[in-house]
């Protein structure tokens, strides 16, 4: 019996830690006395995407994934496209790549020992065995009222950027991360009464 159940179970704890291990990082901003219950519509506030100067964030076909997954998940919210004029709430977004440097921490140990001709005693520090420099991604969606043009609210998502990732793992990684910071809106009731 116990067989049978192990899968499933090593399963889940797999699916489990991969999960947690995701790397994408989310947090949000928003006018505390700001109304969120009349937003039913949505539309881009340009039709281009800014250029940013970087190669990497100026790619056509990572802007066309990021435009995908917000409209993707803004739908899925129950927000519908409309008008530019016509629309509650006006979307813009920033991406942003920038160089992270990690690393192992310190570690020190103290030594002594006993020799021939007395005490010996010595001390060591070391540094981190593994120093890498990565890619992080920023992505900044910014939600406008359409009428004042005021910025309503705002979400963050930081997410590692692979070198040489594949078409799917981008769009994969994309969606989540846009799925994780719009997941934050609307604020919930009682965070924006704090």
């Amino acid at each position: 019996m116990i067989h049978k159940r192990m899968p499933p179970l090593l399963a889940l704890m797999t699916l489990a830690g991969l999960i947690g291990c995701s790397g994408v990082e989310v947090s949000q901003d928003y006018k505390k006395d700001a109304d969120f219950s009349g937003i039913s519509s949505f539309a881009w506030a340009t039709d281009a995407q800014e250029k940013t100067g970087d190669v990497r964030a100026d790619s056509p076909l990572l802007h066309d994934r990021i435009r995908n997954a917000v409209e993707k998940s803004l739908k899925s919210m129950g927000l519908s496209p409309a008008n530019r004029s016509a629309a509650d709430v006006l979307v813009e977004y920033k991406l942003q790549i920038r160089q992270k440097i990690r690393s192992d921490n310190v570690r020190g140990g103290v030594g002594f020992g006993y020799g021939s001709y007395g005490r010996v005693g010595g001390i060591a520090i070391g540094t981190g065995a593994d120093v890498q420099s990565y890619d992080e991604g920023l992505l900044v969606i910014d939600l406008i009222r359409t009428d004042s043009r005021a910025l309503l609210w705002r979400g963050n998502a930081t997410f590692p950027m692979p070198d040489h990732a594949t078409p799917e793992k981008t769009t994969a990684q994309i969606q989540e991360a846009v799925e994780k910071t719009l997941a934050q809106f609307p604020p919930a009731l009682e965070e924006s009464k704090k």
